[in-house]
């Protein structure tokens, strides 16, 4: 007798053995590898830490009054 449960859905768990997929890839360039990889060195090397944090506190601080004014909205009937 089978036992139904919670079906877990995974990579794996609805696959089509016959089902065939053509991807196009574009061909490695070692040239675009080594100028992509510079960039991300320079633009971790520029990082400033302390200006990220700042305007992390400031996106929190909007998105939270935001989210309050919505709630109020919610409750009152008001719009902004």
């Amino acid at each position: 007798m089978e036992q139904k449960g919670n079906t877990r859905v995974s990579v794996n768990r609805f696959v089509d053995d016959e089902e065939v997929h053509d991807v196009e890839t574009h061909p490695y360039d070692p040239k675009t590898a080594e100028r992509q990889i510079g960039r991300t060195r320079r633009a971790r090397a520029e990082r400033d830490a302390a200006k990220h944090n700042a305007l992390m506190e400031k996106l929190i601080a909007v998105a939270k009054d935001a989210l309050g004014r919505c709630s109020e909205g919610a409750a009152t009937g008001k719009r902004w």
